[in-house]
């Protein structure tokens, strides 16, 4: 028997030996797999959180409700790539409210070293969504990011530096990065 494969009360250490569990008998027994990816989630463990809020939104929908009932207690226990994803949720809303949360997730994933995170952050200064529009911010973010190598960050500091927003122009500095 697996550890966390029963349906009774949660033991100490037990969704962390579930997850791990699950992630072994994903492609062999996908249904026991499942079955204990959700008793290590409802147990508290935060990457089958962050699972099964991705499960949520990819595929052919995006059930948004689903997603942010397993990503919030995720990022709430400071996952950074669940609260970019988290972020990236309430970016898609676009209200003020959820632009601001937004921008907030999208902070603390970044400082925590996000890739995605740092990119995303830079396109919400550069724009200007939910945040105040801060072309040497969105640099700076997206510098984090491509320095991390992170293509889409390596993308839009390439550009930023070419079209010299938010700093000089740098036609050289611009084709390094875009080259990478």
């Amino acid at each position: 028997d697996v550890p966390g494969d029963r349906p009774e009360p949660v033991r100490a250490g037990q969704p962390a030996a579930a997850y791990r569990a699950a992630q072994c008998l994903l492609k062999a027994e996908p249904e026991r797999a499942q079955r204990l990816l959700e008793h290590s989630a409802t147990g508290g463990n935060p990457a089958a959180q962050e699972t099964l809020g991705r499960a949520c939104i990819e595929g052919a929908g995006i059930d948004a409700a689903c997603a942010k009932k397993w990503l919030q207690p995720a990022a709430a226990q400071g996952r950074a790539s669940a609260m970019s994803v988290l972020a990236w949720l309430y970016a898609r809303e676009g209200t003020p409210e959820s632009l601001s949360q937004a921008s907030k997730l999208y902070r603390a994933a970044a400082e925590a070293g996000d890739v995605a995170a740092q990119n995303n952050l830079g396109e919400l200064f550069e724009t200007g969504r939910g945040v105040s529009r801060e072309p040497a911010l969105a640099l700076g973010w997206y510098r984090k990011g491509a320095e991390n190598g992170f293509a889409p960050a390596q993308f839009n500091l390439a550009r930023l530096l070419a079209f010299g927003i938010g700093t000089e122009r740098d036609a050289t500095a611009a084709r390094a990065w875009a080259t990478k």
